[in-house]
């Protein structure tokens, strides 16, 4: 692994969309690695410290507003740019993502693969 690539981690628990975003990012330049349940996620956050994580809401173990707020609390990964990318787009869902600390709000239907890189390469400068 190149040490300037930037390192994202994608919990999602569709592996259909953790193989397109996985493959979008890759081929934009990215270290990716990714996670089907909040709990790896969780620990992946922990021991390989990436730079940015998209989030789904929906996952088996949790739900990714949870998590989102467990990451938020601890010192280690509060500065780490968090994108929710899910299916549920209600504006509730929307306004409690961003209140909860992520920094985007992406609905995967209307998120088409180069608008996520654009906002991945957004967010990491």
């Amino acid at each position: 692994m190149n040490r300037n690539m930037k390192k994202v981690l994608i919990i999602e628990d569709s592996r259909t969309v953790l193989a397109m975003m996985s493959s979008v990012l890759k081929s934009g330049g990215f270290d990716v690695m990714t996670a089907e349940r909040g709990g790896d996620g969780y620990t992946q956050v922990r021991d390989w410290k990436p730079d940015l994580i998209l989030l789904d809401v929906v996952l088996p173990d949790t739900n990714g507003f949870d998590l989102l707020t467990k990451l938020k609390a601890e010192e280690s990964s509060k500065n780490i740019p968090v994108l929710m990318l899910t299916a549920r787009d209600s504006p509730d869902d929307v306004v409690k993502g961003l209140q909860t600390g992520a920094s985007d709000y992406l609905v995967k239907h209307s998120t088409m693969p180069k608008i996520l890189l654009e906002k991945v390469k957004k967010w990491l400068g």
